[in-house]
């Protein structure tokens, strides 16, 4: 197994990323003393200027978890959350699968 570097991981705490300069008593400030870290690994080969290719397929409009229909050459992207429908060429489709990670929020803190 590689040894990771600090570039190849990203950890959050509460919605929030993790600095490395923070103590813990800065981390652990909640009541309980109970502060859950996750850190994962960045997969570099599906970012490119903080842009991924979203493991799931999702609508072109709202990023949401999708259907998809393929007929005479042309996708069918419909019944997301949001009740968009998309009808794109199939060369078209690898644009539409993308996600800008910055844009990402955490729903809890925004």
């Amino acid at each position: 197994m590689d040894k990771l570097s600090k570039e190849d991981i990203y950890s959050s705490y509460g919605g929030k990323t993790l600095n490395e300069e923070m103590t813990e008593d800065q981390i652990f400030k909640d009541e309980n003393n109970k502060r859950e870290i996750l850190i994962n690994e960045i997969d570099k080969s599906k970012i490119i200027n903080d842009i991924i290719k979203s493991n799931e397929i999702i609508c072109p409009t709202c990023k949401e978890n999708c259907l998809i229909q393929i007929k005479d050459y042309h996708i069918l992207l419909y019944n997301c959350i949001n009740k968009h429908n998309s009808n794109i060429l199939i060369n078209e489709f690898d644009e539409t699968q993308k996600i800008n990670i910055s844009n990402i929020k955490c729903s809890i803190c925004d």
